[in-house]
């Protein structure tokens, strides 16, 4: 018994023995890089990693120092070099087990390749040597999180907020739960202590104008939505939102200034996506008949162009179940021009409604483009039955 207690005693001994500290030039130079990379001088701190990572492998080799070996796996880790950041943490716990850290930047590299399982045990390895760190707690929960389990996550969250109530993350990730939980109050006070901490930050402004449109508190959605803009005056899906608030209020001359924003974003090419898209949604509300959804496009492409198109959408299936489109058609226009309705350059326009059932219902023509509010109010007739159609034609039964 006395030689057992006595080999495992020599065993540690040597560990302590043959784990010397890293030359202090090479853990200052290991220390240099890693402050490079909080000063977001990404290049050159990859650089020098590169040109001192023989030399520091070398004398970590030697010296088995634990938290050099740390360091150098987050130095890995933000050069984006993830499997000699997880090698590097694994010898930092070989040589010391009692580093959270080390556990910490493993379950963050097994995150971002979505090894949800790894990530979770690993933050768990952390919390376990460390429960007083923030950042654990918010790790975890985003994992949950992608594991689908929101109820846990929060619980995450609340343990981050315990310890700082004013951890960015945690308080707007918690809020993103909280809304699609519909708790809009909860979502709310979140979101608002985030933005005080972060108060240019565009996700959460943009978030609390969705919230607040939701809730049909138009006038505070134009505010944090015209705060995304001025933020970034390119961001298309905030001015679509400016756009379908004014509406929502009544307001059309400031629903006017901004499709005119929108507008010239698309012409001068400002964005990639609204280019591929090439609509924006100028409108959505609830009516009787389902969520409805309007969509204007930018430019009449195709044999069968459409300038606006209204889609009703079930609003448990979310399946459009009618639309009503205005479109200008090559063929109707060249039939017109050839009769002598419209000149050589205008175009006939003619108001259209579709079942998914394939039924064809027209209720108008028009001798050029009509304004939106024309087209819509006599969308909004057709919806309620008030205006007659001009003609229909209904799908042949084959039996």
């Amino acid at each position: 018994m006395i030689k057992i207690i006595s080999l495992i005693f020599l065993l540690t001994l040597s560990t302590q023995l043959f784990a010397q500290p890293l030359a202090k030039d090479k853990l200052i130079k290991l220390q240099e890089i890693i402050e490079l990379f909080k000063i977001n001088s990404n290049e050159k701190a990859t650089k020098t990693l590169k040109s001192n990572e023989s030399m520091l492998i070398e004398a970590l080799n030697q010296c088995k120092d634990a938290k050099a070996y740390m360091l150098l796996g987050r130095a890995y880790f933000y050069a984006a070099m993830d499997s000699k950041a997880k090698n590097s943490l694994k010898m930092a716990l070989k040589y010391d087990s009692s580093l959270p850290d080390a556990h910490f930047f493993i379950g963050l590299i097994n995150l971002y390749s979505n090894n949800l399982d790894s990530a979770e045990k690993s933050f768990r390895n952390a919390i376990q040597l460390n429960n007083k760190n923030e950042n654990y707690f918010v790790e975890l929960g985003r994992t949950l999180e992608y594991k689908n389990d929101t109820k846990s996550a929060l619980i995450e969250y609340k343990n981050a907020l315990n310890i700082n109530k004013e951890n960015f993350s945690a308080n707007f990730y918690s809020a993103n739960i909280y809304i699609n939980q519909r708790n809009h109050k909860e979502a709310e006070k979140l979101y608002l202590t985030a933005l005080k901490l972060k108060p240019n930050n565009l996700s959460i402004n943009y978030n609390l104008g969705q919230l607040y449109q939701n809730t049909k508190q138009h006038n505070l959605a134009i505010k944090y939505f015209s705060r995304v803009i001025e933020l970034d005056p390119s961001d298309w899906r905030a001015i679509a939102k400016i756009i379908q608030e004014n509406q929502a209020i009544g307001k059309t001359a400031e629903r006017d200034i901004a499709v005119k924003k929108m507008y010239k974003l698309w012409v001068n090419g400002e964005s990639k996506k609204l280019i591929q898209q090439g609509f924006y949604i100028r409108e959505q509300q609830k009516i009787d008949k389902g969520n409805l959804f309007v969509l204007e496009y930018f430019e009449l492409k195709g044999e069968h162009p459409r300038k606006y198109v209204f889609n009703v959408q079930d609003p448990v299936t979310r399946n459009v179940v009618f639309t009503v489109s205005l479109g200008s058609y090559n063929w109707t226009t060249q039939v017109s021009r050839e009769s002598g309705n419209i000149g050589p350059k205008d175009r006939v326009y003619h108001l259209d409604g579709y079942a998914p059932d394939g039924t064809h219902i027209t209720y108008a023509f028009f001798d050029s483009e009509p304004e939106y509010d024309t087209v819509r109010s006599l969308v909004f007739k057709v919806f309620s039955g008030t205006h007659r159609p001009l003609s229909s034609t209904e799908p042949s039964n084959s039996n």
